[in-house]
């Protein structure tokens, strides 16, 4: 009862809405942003970070050469065993880079660490 002696009601609704009447879609804005600054030095940046969101965004931005070029850091990232991180990565693999035996392999080496859903998308290139 003490709380609700405290709390006007509606009060969080109006303070949400005026909060984004003012500011508009501010995550959209910094989406925008960022994307107009990225560059090497920031995907990397963003591929460390501790969060998993953060890591998202860096992995949406991957071009295919990435994968080819860097596919041992993309089986670092798949480590880190963050189920949504690794399903994109996994929906998102060039069939080429799979196609590499030293890719597979090192897949094979985590493929314990990855979560079922992960390993259903991979299984169809992968046999482990």
């Amino acid at each position: 009862m003490e709380i609700k002696s405290a709390v006007v009601d509606g009060a969080l609704y109006s303070t949400y809405t005026l909060w984004h009447l003012i500011n508009g879609d501010i995550q959209q804005e910094i989406r925008e942003h960022t994307l107009l600054k990225y560059n090497a030095a920031l995907e990397d940046q963003l591929l460390s970070s501790d969060n998993p969101k953060t890591i998202l965004f860096g992995v949406k931005n991957l071009n295919e050469t990435y994968y080819f070029n860097r596919f041992e850091k993309i089986v670092d990232l798949m480590k880190s065993g963050n189920p949504l991180v690794n399903f994109y990565i996994a929906k998102n693999i060039p069939e080429g880079v799979l196609a590499k035996k030293e890719n597979t392999m090192s897949i094979r080496g985590i493929w314990n660490d990855l979560d079922r859903n992960t390993q259903s998308v991979l299984s169809k290139y992968i046999i482990p």
